[in-house]
């Protein structure tokens, strides 16, 4: 017996009946997911803001970071940009995988309004 996890957006598989429409509805939902996947609407984006003013390191926490991520982060705001081009930019310097946490490290923020957009790639 193979059991499937439901991953992502998928629907998880129900437990069928002798009702067809069951299926037809799940079927239904899957298709509707697997176009959702096709256009990139894979739901692994989310906005977080630097730390406190002076910090030269940020906390970020999401269910999907794990040691294989890939984070593709843009700034939101002037400032946000202006920590990301200046040097050393930001980079990981720890990820626990236990947590789905990820420390950030970047240039001392002076400014509070520094928001970043970021997508979970893996």
């Amino acid at each position: 017996m193979i059991t499937i996890k439901p991953t992502g957006q998928y629907p998880a598989i129900p437990a069928f009946t002798a009702d067809p429409t069951s299926l037809a509805v799940w079927l239904k939902n899957l298709w509707s997911s697997h176009i959702l996947v096709w256009y990139g609407k894979t739901n692994n984006v989310f906005t977080f803001k630097a730390d406190a003013a002076g910090a030269t390191s940020t906390i970020i926490k999401h269910r999907l970071l794990s040691m294989q991520s890939v984070l593709v982060i843009n700034g939101l705001t002037a400032n946000a940009q202006a920590l990301l081009l200046t040097a050393p930019g930001m980079y990981a310097t720890e990820v626990n995988r236990g947590s789905n946490q990820w420390t950030l490290t970047h240039p001392a923020n002076v400014n509070t309004d520094a928001e970043f957009i970021a997508a979970i790639i893996g």
